[in-house]
């Protein structure tokens, strides 16, 4: 995680937009700490990389990153309400990566969520999980833009 927090500015900031409909922070997320404790916390609740596809892109004129993978379940009330707890976590000093991806990954088992899967000989459908870009600014990554609101990905 100290790479990770390495690349950032001390006061990067983490803008994530999921209309509520994807589990991601609902309001910003500011400091290289903080921003590199949900990172590694994303990669451990995240499906098997072998499932995705990853490719750059250009947004906005910026660099950018689309995730393409295993259409998600809907989101709904009991992964929202882990999602505020989660963030609260997070921005607590106290948390770390494991404890936050542990509480993240509890509120989807309890929910009996699970990312869709094919029946067999069926390919599962898929869809764009999220798209990132980041700003950089003297060689330090200062603002992380990601954008997993199904409603705004639908069309790519």
């Amino acid at each position: 995680m100290e790479a990770l927090e390495d690349l950032l500015a001390k006061d990067a900031v983490l803008y994530a937009d999921s209309g509520g409909k994807a589990m991601a922070p609902q309001e910003p997320l500011v400091g290289a700490a903080a921003i590199a404790r949900f990172m590694a916390a994303v990669s451990q609740v995240r499906p098997d990389s072998d499932e995705f596809e990853s490719r750059r892109v250009t947004v906005n004129g910026q660099p950018g990153r689309l995730l393409r993978g295993p259409a998600e379940p809907p989101f709904g009330e009991a992964e929202r309400l882990a999602a505020q707890k989660a963030l609260a976590m997070l921005k607590s000093d106290d948390a770390d990566a494991k404890q936050f991806a542990a509480l993240v990954q509890r509120a989807r088992d309890a929910a009996d969520r699970q990312p869709t899967r094919a029946a067999p000989g069926r390919q599962a459908e898929v869809r764009v999980w999220s798209v990132l870009t980041v700003d950089v600014v003297d060689g330090r990554i200062q603002t992380v833009r990601i954008v997993r609101n199904p409603d705004k990905l639908a069309h790519l």
